[in-house]
């Protein structure tokens, strides 16, 4: 997954400030040279942490809120909200005890969610909190507003009415169900909800791509006698 993603910045190189790709350089290094292959899976997953945190740190501190940067907020956003689907449906799944603590630090939630709750810990807290929390940034509802936020900075084309833009219309319908619903009403049957949350999320994906890429794309030009 890094090496793809290392290789989508090194398309995008002309965009991306001389920090982070030295940041980004700097992570993939150790990878392909079999570094990690003796170490623990803790060290591991603690050192893919602390270089995502660097990488998405640098980004936000040195880059201009361009459209290179929307579009990194637009990815970083969809991916994050079905991320944190696949984990909730995974802990619904499993019903074993303990297994929504161990979901909240995955992803990196449970300080703040302890914060959030008092200390309280309950099964229904932590689902609402890793779906519906509007500020804490890895909450499915709050990728969901910043991903929409950002397809319409994109866009430049504010509506009086309706959306031109399909992947606008996919993620902000998703998010109001998400928001309006009750709490009763999605913990009820959370992984097909998140399973429907995931399509919404590749769809949305799929129209970006038909809107903004499917332009570059080489032309094959026919000669004059073709």
């Amino acid at each position: 997954m890094l090496g793809s993603a290392r290789e989508s910045a090194r398309g995008a190189r002309e965009t991306l400030t001389v920090p982070l790709w030295e940041a980004i350089n700097t992570t993939w290094r150790p990878i392909p040279s079999g570094h990690f292959e003796a170490l623990r899976p803790p060290y591991i997953f603690s050192w893919v942490r602390e270089r995502a945190a660097l990488i998405n740190g640098t980004a936000d501190a040195t880059m201009t809120r361009d459209e290179g940067w929307q579009f990194i907020m637009l990815g970083r956003n969809i991916e994050r909200a079905d991320m944190t689907s696949r984990l909730v449906a995974t802990t619904a799944l499993s019903g074993a005890a303990g297994q929504w603590t161990s979901a909240l630090r995955a992803s990196g939630a449970y300080d703040a969610f302890l914060r959030t709750y008092r200390g309280i810990e309950t099964d229904r807290a932590a689902a609402e909190f890793l779906l519906l929390d509007r500020l804490f940034p890895r909450s499915v509802v709050f990728a969901l507003d910043r991903a929409e936020q950002s397809l319409v900075n994109l866009s430049g084309d504010p509506r009086r009415a309706g959306f031109q833009d399909e992947a606008q219309r996919l993620i902000g319908r998703t998010r109001a169900e998400l928001e309006y619903r009750s709490l009763s009403d999605l913990v009820e049957d959370l992984p097909d909800e998140m399973e429907r949350l995931q399509r919404t999320c590749a769809a949305a994906t799929d129209a970006i791509g038909r809107r903004y890429f499917a332009g570059a794309e080489a032309l094959a030009w026919k000669g004059v006698g073709a």
